[in-house]
């Protein structure tokens, strides 16, 4: 391998690292963990929208997030943060995750109220997203 190769393979790898958050939160009063995999992310006019890949007990799904700015830039966080705390609730109430088609629009409208209304009632105590910083 060149040192020219090598120094793509290792910056692609640092990408890749820098992509990935594993998450730990409580459920059911143990430590559970999933990892969250940011495929693709895309500045919006309103915020920001992501294609993101969950892998948790064993089972990968694949989601596409449209999150808004009011939900980072007011309370001082990193959008990425925000989308952990969002499916970190989401596991914790127990949603179902499809691994096929879409949501149906009511489902989705659904979680979108119930996951707005736990981000804005504690933005700071979710959970714990390794590599990143909560607001103090």
């Amino acid at each position: 391998m060149t040192p020219e190769e090598l120094e793509a393979q290792q910056k692609r790898i640092a990408e890749l690292a820098k992509a990935t958050r594993v998450v730990e939160f409580e459920l059911d009063g143990t430590i559970a963990q999933y990892e969250l995999f940011f495929v693709h992310s895309y500045p919006t006019n309103g915020g920001m929208m992501y294609d993101l890949t969950i892998t948790y007990e064993e089972q990968e799904t694949r989601h596409r997030i449209i999150l808004g700015k009011e939900y980072y830039e007011d309370f001082g966080l990193e959008p990425e943060h925000v989308v952990a705390m969002a499916f970190t609730f989401l596991l914790q109430k127990k949603e179902p995750r499809h691994t096929e088609g879409t949501s149906t629009q009511m489902h989705t409208q659904h979680k979108q109220c119930t996951t707005q209304g736990a981000l804005e009632s504690d933005l700071g105590s979710t959970a714990r997203v390794h590599g990143m910083h909560p607001p103090p």
